[in-house]
């Protein structure tokens, strides 16, 4: 688990990036054409003029609700979060366009936050809660593992967290996927409820107590408390649902190192598992070598449900999700793209590699191992076939298409050397990744040409010693250009049997060009089971609309 520590100004930066649609923030603040801040001129009027000074001055000339917002936040002084949040995500807003309407807010000292929330909300009513909060406000640094937001949308804790900005604040479509679950939460306790009229008792009351004792003691490492909700959540499916419970920490075997051990937590899974019973297995954690409790980093649960179906020889590994499968492009692009109904491990490597977020990709490994296929389905649509994942498939449900699927990420930096003769000298590219190697950054794509070689890598990864990076570049390998290109977004062609199709590059290359979108880098690997491209970041959602509507609605 991360010990990394975020300032009040990142924390904001990711509320503002949560509000922008953004399914990671970063609490980047780094923004180097971000105006300085003026003086707060606090409430009044706000005259043409002034909307006219702001960085968001273009936007504000085009849209007559954010005109309208901002004259009503001068106004107030404050705007409501969900408000701002409704005209915003209905404007389709680039990045560095968002961030301009925060400088904006900035600019004229509006608060962002929720409407009426210290009248409404009794948290003084609460000691626990005002001695938590006292604690947390003395803290220059807030660690976000700590402020692990609960099911609760009403807890006084999290919402008086919420409106000072020390945790990222909700958009509107979070806060009613929130009241869903909690909706279906509740519907699960009036059965456990008649549960326990039987005489089932699925979460003993000694056992709570000794939990609440243990923190209250402090004696329970984050981790361990942080995978209490899913074990007991799985206790209590396993109760309704009358079938066994087995705690991921009796069977998923860490190594000191982090990883899994997986010839013993296969057997361990075995021993336990009743031949005969179904069985509900928590996710997403197990047990360090030492006995104590460790968590994944991510993708958790995934994995966990890959190593159960590796352990256990089964027939096909079901991952249910919010989705009908795997997309072929990202919704939040294209509209209602269609699903993938077969991909290949490989294809699934290559578009998890490259930016699709259905499946955590370390979570193929260990049903690929056995060769077990894994089906992708929708929890919410169940009859829907999903997608169908295995090794090879033997038939071709679509001949027809040759591209599986599109995807992509944006944030990319290309350093770019030449040297006269370089393809007759040892070792140049060597060098370069040595440096590389010694600062812990690790290289996407490495495209190169006769006399010349370049190194794609993720901007975060190389800004904040990006000149040491390039004097040691320059000694070690002594280049005669080198230079450096922000901004850059790799798009990615996935498909199996593009192989067999001559042509491919070409047309995807036409298709872009017709629309104007220059191509920045190329690079394809000996397989021919992707073709990676990079253009400006400017050209990313447009990119992938071209070869998806150019490609896969044909």
């Amino acid at each position: 688990m991360s010990e990394e520590k975020y300032t009040a100004e990142q924390l904001e930066r990711m509320a503002d990036q949560l509000l922008a649609g953004d399914s990671a923030p970063t609490g980047d603040t780094k923004h180097e054409d971000r105006p300085a801040p003026q003086d707060k001129p606090g409430k009044g009027v706000l005259d043409e003029k002034t909307l006219a000074s702001l960085p968001a001055a273009a936007l504000v000339a085009k849209n007559e609700k954010l005109k309208e917002l901002l004259v009503k936040g001068r106004k107030k002084g404050r705007l409501d979060a969900g408000e701002l949040s409704e005209v915003l995500d209905a404007m389709d807003l680039e990045g560095e366009q968002m961030d301009s309407i925060y400088d904006s807010l900035e600019t004229l000292g509006i608060e962002v936050g929720a409407e009426d929330f210290l009248t409404d909300l009794p948290v003084e009513d609460s000691e626990p809660a005002m001695e938590e909060i006292a604690e947390i406000e003395e803290e220059e640094l807030v660690d976000p593992n700590a402020l692990v937001d609960s099911f609760n949308i009403d807890d006084p804790v999290r919402m008086y967290l919420k409106e000072i900005g020390k945790v990222p604040l909700l958009t509107a479509d979070q806060e009613v996927e929130l009241a869903t679950v909690m909706s279906a939460g509740r519907e699960a306790q009036e059965r456990l409820a008649q549960a326990e009229q039987e005489g089932a008792d699925p979460i003993p009351e000694d056992e709570l107590a000794e939990l609440k004792k243990r923190i209250d003691s402090k004696a329970i490492s984050q981790e361990e408390l942080v995978s209490r909700g899913e074990y007991f959540s799985a206790k209590l499916m396993a109760a309704y649902l009358g079938f066994q419970f087995v705690d991921a920490a009796d069977w998923v075997m860490f190594n000191m190192d982090g990883t899994v051990n997986e010839e013993e937590s296969y057997q361990a899974l075995n021993s336990q598992v009743l031949v005969g019973y179904g069985a509900v297995i928590p996710g997403f954690y197990g047990t360090m070598p030492d006995g104590s409790i460790h968590t994944f980093s991510r993708g958790g649960s995934d994995i966990t449900g890959a190593l159960a179906a590796a352990a256990l020889d089964a027939d096909v590994y079901e991952n249910w999700t919010d989705v009908s499968g795997i997309l072929m492009a990202d919704p939040r692009i294209v509209d209602d793209p269609q699903a993938i109904p077969e991909v290949t491990y490989d294809e699934l490597r290559e578009l998890s590699y490259s930016g699709a977020q259905v499946l955590h990709e370390d979570s193929i490994f260990p049903v690929r191992e056995k060769n077990i296929p894994v089906n992708i389905r929708n929890t919410n649509d169940p009859d829907a076939p999903g997608t169908m994942i295995q090794e090879t498939f033997p038939g071709d449900h679509d001949p027809e298409r040759f591209i599986t699927g599109i995807t992509g990420k944006k944030d990319f930096s290309i350093i770019s050397l030449s040297k006269r003769g370089m393809s007759n000298q040892v070792g140049v590219l060597r060098k370069v990744l040595t440096v590389l190697e010694r600062h812990g950054i690790s290289v996407d794509y490495v495209p190169n040409g006769i006399d010349n070689v370049s190194v794609v890598l993720p901007t975060w990864a190389i800004e904040k010693d990006l000149y040491t990076i390039m004097a040691e570049i320059k000694k070690e390998a002594q280049p005669d250009t080198l230079d450096v290109h922000h901004h850059i977004a790799v798009v990615a062609a996935v498909g199996r049997k593009m192989a067999f199709r001559p042509g491919i590059s070409g047309k995807i290359f036409a298709a872009l060009g017709e629309s104007g979108i220059n191509i920045r880098m190329i690079n394809q690997g000996p397989d021919e089971l992707n073709i990676i491209f990079g253009v400006d970041n400017k050209d990313f959602k447009e990119a992938i609309r071209v070869l998806y509507s150019s490609f896969i609605t044909k």
